[in-house]
């Protein structure tokens, strides 16, 4: 969680140029275009100033990234959430 005060900026939304496309696998691919966004320099300074404010940030929301990927893999593949312990989940 970010400290009092500061807010995460707002992800851009997808380019309407961008397309997923399901792989033999079961995965899922996205190609996205090269073109510059207008919302990309903002997002990023929205990003600049929480790190500027307090870079320990960058870990908080590192740590949850990694938690999310860990609980959508789960989600496709349950064996993998019975194979592995849960450590620092912060789920019970």
């Amino acid at each position: 969680m970010l400290a009092a005060g500061i807010v995460a900026p707002i992800a851009p939304k997808p380019a309407a140029s961008a397309s997923t496309t399901a792989t033999a696998d079961g995965s899922a691919t996205t190609a996205r275009s090269a073109e510059s966004r207008e919302d990309h320099a903002p997002y990023l300074a929205g990003w600049l100033r929480v790190l500027k404010a307090n870079a320990g940030h960058l870990w908080t929301v590192a740590g949850a990234a990694e938690r999310a990927v860990t609980y959508v893999k789960e989600l496709a593949n349950p064996e993998l959430a019975l194979a592995q312990p849960k450590q620092g989940l912060g789920v019970e």
